[in-house]
């Protein structure tokens, strides 16, 4: 059995992780259910520094590791997803990764090498019922691993910490 965050009627592993994330952003409560699913492999010997203050660690179902700032509400997340039968494109993360925002525009998405390997970036903003929320995401494959890398927050917001991601990502490394 796996709890998961259940917020709408679609559920994915990525999307009930994601909804979890920007509920807290919003400070909104979710049901708590449990699912039989899978369980998600979280990949092994990660390397990262946890994001500097006013970031504090929380627990979310499914995700490795998710930071709240006590300051804006934005959020810092990484997901990862090692199952042998889980093999999306990267343009399939990306697309799960903001299907949690509805209306979705002012998007920008960039090619990069992310820890030696192929990565997309992209940069959106969207509602999440009715609120204004400003997502960046960072996804990856590397050993069999998919990753995904997260920074959100109530638009008006967003840059505010967006300094803290970024050197989130250039302390991460994927084993």
């Amino acid at each position: 059995m796996n709890t998961t965050l259940f917020c709408e009627n679609k559920w994915t592993p990525w999307r009930s992780v994601l909804v979890g994330i920007i509920g807290c952003v919003l400070a909104a409560s979710c049901v708590s259910v449990s699912l039989d699913k899978n369980e998600v492999v979280h990949a092994k010997n990660v390397k990262f520094k946890n994001p500097e203050a006013p970031f504090e660690e929380i627990k979310i179902p499914n995700s490795d590791k998710t930071w709240i700032s006590s300051v804006t509400g934005n959020t810092i997340s990484y997901l990862s997803d090692c199952q042998k039968n889980s093999d999306p494109t990267l343009e399939q993360m990306q697309t799960d990764s903001f299907s949690v925002l509805e209306g979705l525009h002012a998007s920008v998405s960039e090619a990069l090498i992310f820890n030696s390997r192929q990565a997309l970036m992209m940069t959106s903003e969207g509602l999440v019922d009715g609120v204004p929320i400003k997502m960046r995401a960072l996804v990856f494959k590397r050993n069999s691993c998919n990753y995904t890398l997260t920074y959100a927050g109530v638009s008006k917001k967003f840059s505010r910490e967006l300094d803290r991601f970024t050197r989130f990502l250039q302390d991460f490394t994927a084993p």
